[in-house]
């Protein structure tokens, strides 16, 4: 597989989970894909970034809020605050505003 250097715009460009047990969430997806999982340390609330055969694939970090585990995808664009707000005027809603 080719590394990935460079995202065009509205191509995905990372994936992370947030989970209630961190080390259960690494433990469960380095099990399913062989991943190894390094967590970052307490500076930077253990988010822990997991690569496969020596590259960055995902992240794991602790919950931000209770629920059950979900993942973020995010998309690379050219302009975030134009992208955001073409999706309000859509009719979407955002929890948080545009961050680079």
């Amino acid at each position: 597989m080719p590394e990935m250097t460079r995202y065009e715009h509205g191509i995905p460009s990372w994936v992370d989970i947030g989970t209630q047990d961190l080390s259960a969430g690494v433990s469960f997806y380095s099990q399913l894909f062989g991943w190894a999982g390094q967590d970052m340390g307490e500076e930077a609330g253990h988010y822990t970034i997991v690569t496969k055969d020596g590259k960055q694939v995902a992240a794991i970090s602790p919950a931000q809020d209770p629920g059950p585990p979900r993942w973020t995808t995010y998309i690379n664009v050219d302009d975030v605050d134009e992208v955001a707000g073409k999706a309000e005027s859509a009719g979407a809603r955002s929890s948080s505003p545009p961050w680079t």
